[in-house]
């Protein structure tokens, strides 16, 4: 888990928070205000509630997808998307959302979006819509309605209507069911932070051991497969990379990836995991189900050794305990190769 740790990222168009007089707040600002608050009450803790992301320094730059709001995204255990045509015209709003279903996966139930406005399939661009249609899938909450005219208003817009009662009810059932999604996922992590060092020290691999290459990262699976041959034909070290950290695993359900992987963390004496191009979440998930396996392993066997050669910009947010890091370079393969060697060696 990333030392700094969000509970919810919220994904909105600039246009969407222009304030309408000065020293106001936009809408998406006050509608976040009261969400944190909200929040820390189901959760019973303001703090957890104050645990919400929201880009107010223009972190996006000028670029689509900075890496600083990659890292934020990748950080945030839920997704809020502010829905209105504005939303699907924005390239960054897309990419937050395809880049937190990619993190997450297609199914997950940590996306609840927020429609600020009704959005008609005219006013999608053609390259949003399957995006669109996987957010208009999803458990909804509207915050807007249609006056006597039949015209199409947004709660406490363009300023805070008091007497709108049915925002802040809206606003209470999201942040609720907000709350039954969050619990688990925070006790899943609470005890996976709490999973204790080794008492005794794993043993070294030597030649004829089995070793297992793990990596988190589909962008390092060229240079995984390079490392494992070398293991081989070089120091005559046996390896074998799993299903989940090779380049072709479309055709594998995710349960078997999951399989495979603990299989051979089962029968492994040393997890070696390359972590150059990432992308990070993928890395850390691979960790997360180290310590996990660590934790089922039988009473007496020692857990594999963990080393993990260290190659990308970005700083290493999540540490299990007793894990080896050791920084590498530019030909990740090899210098992870001469890295790992040496560590053996001493």
């Amino acid at each position: 888990m990333p030392a700094k740790q969000y509970n919810a990222f919220i994904s909105y168009a600039w246009v969407d928070n222009q304030p309408f007089a000065e020293g106001r707040a936009g809408w998406v600002s006050t509608f976040v205000d009261r969400l944190r608050k909200h929040l820390g009450r189901e959760l019973r803790r303001q703090t957890e509630g104050d645990r919400v992301f929201l880009d107010y320094e223009r972190l996006r730059g000028n670029e689509p997808l900075s890496a600083a709001i990659r890292g934020e995204l990748s950080a945030s255990r839920l997704l809020v998307p502010i829905i209105s045509p504005a939303y699907f015209a924005s390239l960054w709003c897309r990419q937050e959302l395809e880049t937190f279903l990619t993190l997450r996966g297609e199914g997950t139930d940590r996306v609840f979006p927020v429609w600020m406005e009704p959005v008609e399939p005219d006013d999608v661009p053609e390259e949003a819509r399957p995006l669109a249609a996987a957010v208009n899938a999803r458990l909804k909450y509207s915050y807007w309605y249609l006056d006597e005219a039949r015209q199409v208003r947004t709660r406490w817009f363009p300023e805070i209507d008091a007497t709108d009662r049915e925002f802040g009810r809206i606003q209470q059932k999201m942040a609720r069911e907000m709350a039954g999604v969050l619990r688990p996922i925070i006790k899943e992590e609470a005890a996976e932070q709490a999973v204790p060092e080794p008492a005794q020290t794993p043993p070294a691999v030597t030649e004829g051991e089995h070793l297992i290459l793990v990596n988190g990262g589909e962008a390092d699976a060229d240079w995984l497969t390079s490392l494992a041959d070398r293991l081989w034909n070089e120091h005559q070290i046996g390896s074998v990379v799993p299903l989940v950290a090779q380049k072709d695993k479309s055709r594998y359900k995710s349960s078997e990836l999951i399989k495979d992987l603990r299989e051979n963390l089962g029968l492994c004496t040393c997890v070696l995991l390359l972590n150059c191009l990432g992308p990070h979440q993928q890395v850390y998930q691979q960790l997360k189900e180290y310590q996990r396996t660590v934790t089922r392993l039988p009473t007496g066997k020692l857990p594999p050794s963990l080393i993990l050669c260290h190659g990308a910009p970005e700083p290493l947010t999540f540490r299990p305990p007793g894990m080896r890091v050791l920084p590498v370079n530019g030909d990740c393969a090899g210098d992870c190769l001469r890295a790992f060697i040496a560590e053996l060696a001493g």
